[in-house]
């Protein structure tokens, strides 16, 4: 039998890189900013989970000052080819 792998890690962390609008690089050239926006700084983390149905992970913000349920306006995240990088270049 195979080993595994696994990775654990609170919602509040991956909260803060989709806040501060985090990119990732890998090492073929792509990058993937987390929230196509960022989140503004007045927001926090009200909510997050895993929905079965559509089988995608939810983080919802809402400013700090304001907890009263509103729409949500979802963003995606952003994948970019860097210049310059990975096999076609």
């Amino acid at each position: 039998m195979a080993e595994r792998i696994g990775i654990m890690i609170p919602p509040d962390v991956l909260g803060l890189l989709f806040r501060i609008g985090a990119v990732v690089t890998g090492e073929h050239g792509f990058t993937a900013r987390l929230a196509e926006n960022g989140v503004p700084q007045g927001h926090e983390l009200v909510d997050c989970g895993y929905n079965r149905k559509d089988g995608q992970f939810f983080f919802i913000f809402a400013p700090q000052e304001d907890r009263e349920p509103g729409p949500v306006v979802w963003q995606a995240p952003v994948y970019e080819k860097e210049q310059g990088h990975g096999i076609d270049s």
